[in-house]
């Protein structure tokens, strides 16, 4: 296999890191209300009723707010974690480039949640091209969180 040495999702860019005010609305809910998106966010970590609202949504109507939805798995052990999770995980496919965006943080562990959880979903040649540099040439602070490991059962499982 060939891998590539450098973060192909780096290349030529800045790192950056969502909070959950970047999320910009690009459209109006069914329910004719963008503030009515925000409130879908969790608040806390134990916020799961919220979470498990997301259900009642599509994914276009919560489009503004996935990278905030995201920011929900930069620690799984959270409780709000799981239901977030749930529903991220369905349409993994649709939020692709949320995803890359994760991956243009210095937040280690949170790619680390995110490949964990989400990984199997993953279908961009970008995030591709990604988990295999992390499984062939990670830096140090990578293999601390053993995103070297995680990519690497990724590929098995994925036949890349």
């Amino acid at each position: 296999m060939d891998f590539p040495l450098e973060n192909p999702i780096l290349a030529g860019q800045q790192s950056i890191t969502h909070t959950a005010t970047d999320a910009k609305p690009r459209n109006v809910s069914r329910h004719g209300n963008p503030h009515e998106m925000n409130q879908l966010i969790p608040k806390h970590k134990f916020d799961i009723e919220t979470a498990e609202k997301l259900n009642e949504y599509s994914i276009e109507e919560l489009r503004p707010i996935i990278p905030a939805l995201l920011e929900w798995l930069q620690d799984c052990n959270w409780p709000v974690s799981y239901p977030v999770r749930l529903f991220l995980e369905k349409h993994v496919a649709e939020i692709q480039n949320e995803i890359v965006d994760v991956f243009k943080t210095n937040d280690n562990l949170w790619k680390y949640w995110i490949l964990l959880n989400l990984g199997k979903g993953i279908n961009d040649e970008r995030l591709i091209a990604e988990i295999k540099r992390l499984a062939s040439n990670p830096t140090e602070l990578e293999k601390a969180e053993e995103l070297d490991e995680i990519s690497k059962e990724l590929i098995v499982d994925k036949g890349w």
